[in-house]
């Protein structure tokens, strides 16, 4: 996405690819993660979530990155 948007100079979309890049780290961080990513004995401290929980972290996250 981050690329799309330099090849068509789009800043808005470059600075959505990068916030969306950050809060996808932050909620990882903080113990979000879905199983198809890692299993209990690699991460045992991550809760584990499904598809749509991982999108709304992620979502919540996001709000405060572009702020």
């Amino acid at each position: 996405m981050r690329k799309r948007g330099e090849l068509d100079s789009n800043n808005d979309l470059v600075k959505f690819a990068d916030a969306l890049e950050l809060a996808t780290i932050k909620t990882y961080d903080s113990g979000t993660i879905t199983k198809d990513l890692l299993n209990k004995s690699t991460a045992p401290n991550k809760k584990w979530v499904n598809s749509e929980e991982i999108i709304d972290s992620i979502a919540k996250n996001i709000k405060f990155t572009i702020k």
